[in-house]
């Protein structure tokens, strides 16, 4: 949702609040690479299968765990001074993004729990910035 506001003193104020669901993540573990098959009926012989090097086995539905929503305010404010009959103009600028300053997580290194950074986040929302600018017009 985002808007914009005449205010008095002809300021300018606006806003962005962006509000996301956090995304999939589908948990795995690392399998074994060969697994006992029984006696064959044939020979009387043990066998083995094989089911590739390190296979990764998920164990539960996409969707069933999802990483945190995020939710995201940004404003602004800015005032535009005219000189010379309208022909310069100065317009000063205010933004402060991550108001909340929320610092979820997006993405972790891996997705496996059979892995040491199974909980190492890779990924995080930027910190609370702001922002000062001005543009001038002649």
């Amino acid at each position: 949702m985002s808007g914009t506001y005449a205010l008095a003193w002809g300021i300018t104020a606006s806003g962005n609040l962006n509000v996301v669901d956090g995304a999939n993540r589908t948990l795995s573990v690392n399998g074994v690479a060969t697994a006992y098959g029984g006696v064959s009926a044939t020979t009387g012989a043990n066998t083995t299968i094989s089911y590739g090097n390190n296979p990764t086995l998920t164990f539960q539905p996409t969707g069933t765990t999802r990483l945190a929503a995020t939710k995201l305010l940004d404003v602004g404010a800015q005032k535009v001074f005219t000189f010379r009959g309208g022909k310069n103009r100065l317009k000063l600028m205010f933004d402060a993004f991550n108001v909340f300053n929320v610092n979820t997580i997006t993405s972790y290194s891996s997705n496996s729990l059979s892995s040491a950074n199974f909980n190492a986040p890779t990924g995080i929302i930027p910190p609370r910035v702001f922002r000062v600018g001005a543009q001038v017009v002649f």
